[in-house]
């Protein structure tokens, strides 16, 4: 048995997909804004609150009831940033999203917290002011995790460099060696001339008879007391930059494995690409020399300087790799790191330039994928690149690019805002 049905060009209401789609469209807002596992806010174009779901309820300890109507920004709201507020309302200015991270709050439960907030501008009123729709969630155990892997990456590059810090640690440490035992035995030499000249000193001046100024001379040379007086400062010297290099080494490995503050701080980037090189020391001197042309009176970046300091070393880890592979037996001559620091207007630029071979075209686009890598099997895990560029952009709102020609080298330019959110 057929059913005839008459060619309106409509699909009957009573079939099922269009009565799934009806009950759609007869969802309530609130409700659907109560299924979101997100804070939902909705402000108008006045930057008052006309949406506020449970979520928002739960981690900013508001109810709906109490803010529905009111201004944002005269809310009792638990963040510890009041700027916050008046980077989410600039977005009823402008025809792009704003973005904030790591905003601290403290968090229901009476612990500090951080959250993720985005707000979205939407379509302008006839006075062109855009209602804005927040939304946000709270990342605190996100970060906590970021943080553990950040640390686990920098702790295992720290393994990986552990013997070449070691032969570092051993070069300044062997002649500071070699110099004391030269000092032991010259001590040693003169204090037999010391003892001699108590003894005539102990007889007056009757006492230095011919055959006792014979003997004191006999014994000067002995001892090769010129030799001595122009060695021994010599040795001194060569002693106290030895134990300053192992200083530097130590500054360094302190400053680059140390967890440091979740919160970014004011931070020397000269300082980090110094002690970053000293900490890489093994990684490059073989096939490369390093050259740092760091801007004097850099002005100070606000940022995570451990993760910072990390980005360096992939770079600067990549380059030396480039190098290597680009000298193949090691005949050639010796290729060349070099790193340079700049300010620009709101920031800081540090470009990381190596003689290597340079990246193909054809890969270029792919390099900050992660996992991806030309290296051998074993060789690279193909994050570093990727964990670099999510510390700079995601992170610290900055950029890291790459400029690279085949056959000449390659140029990784990182650009930190000064006053990075």
């Amino acid at each position: 048995m057929s059913t005839k049905v008459h060619d309106t060009g409509q699909v009957p209401t009573h079939t099922p997909a269009a009565a799934n789609h009806a009950a759609v469209q007869s969802l309530p807002v609130d409700q659907v804004l109560e299924s979101l596992s997100a804070i939902v806010v909705g402000l108008d174009a006045s930057g008052a609150v006309s949406a506020w779901n449970g979520e928002a309820q739960r981690f900013l300890g508001l109810t709906r009831i109490e803010v529905l109507g009111r201004p944002l920004s005269e809310l009792p709201l638990p963040l510890r940033d009041p700027s916050a507020i008046e980077r989410l309302l600039s977005a009823s200015q402008s025809d792009k999203p704003v973005r904030i991270d790591d905003v601290k709050y403290v968090r229901p439960d009476g612990a500090e917290g951080l959250l993720g907030l985005t707000a979205s501008p939407m379509a302008p009123d006839i006075d062109g002011r855009r209602p804005v729709l927040v939304l946000g969630r709270d990342i605190t155990e996100h970060r906590a995790r970021d943080a553990q892997f950040m640390q686990s990456q920098k702790l295992e590059a720290i393994g990986q460099l552990a013997a070449g810090i070691a032969h570092e640690i051993n070069t300044p440490t062997q002649y500071v060696t070699d110099n004391l035992h030269f000092l032991r035995d010259s001590f040693n030499d003169l204090l037999r001339v010391f003892k001699h000249l108590d003894e005539l000193v102990t007889q007056g001046p009757s006492g230095i008879s011919p055959s006792s100024s014979e003997s004191l001379t006999r014994m000067l040379r002995e001892v090769e007391a010129e030799y001595l007086m122009a060695e021994v400062p010599r040795a001194i010297e060569q002693a106290l930059e030895g134990t300053g290099r192992v200083a530097v080494i130590v500054r360094a490995m302190r400053g680059f494995s140390h967890p440091g503050q979740q919160e970014k701080a004011a931070s020397d980037i000269n300082r980090a690409v110094a002690d970053t090189a000293t900490v890489s020391t093994n990684e490059w001197r073989y096939a490369s020399e390093m050259v740092l042309e760091l801007e004097p009176n850099l002005p100070f970046v606000i940022c995570q300087i451990g993760e910072i300091s990390q980005v360096l070393l992939n770079l600067i880890v990549n380059a030396a790799d480039a190098i290597k592979e680009a000298r193949g037996d090691d005949s050639g001559p010796k290729g060349k790191i070099t790193i340079t620091t700049m300010s620009a207007p709101n920031s800081v630029i540090v470009r990381v330039t190596d003689t290597g071979g340079g990246i193909p075209e054809a890969i270029r686009s792919r390099i900050f994928d992660p996992f991806f890598t030309t290296k051998p099997v074993g060789k690279g895990t193909g994050q570093g690149l990727s964990l670099a560029r999510s510390i700079v952009v995601e992170k610290h709102g900055g950029a890291l690019t790459v400029e690279s020609e085949l056959g000449v080298g390659t140029t990784f330019v990182v650009c930190l805002p000064r006053d990075a959110h």
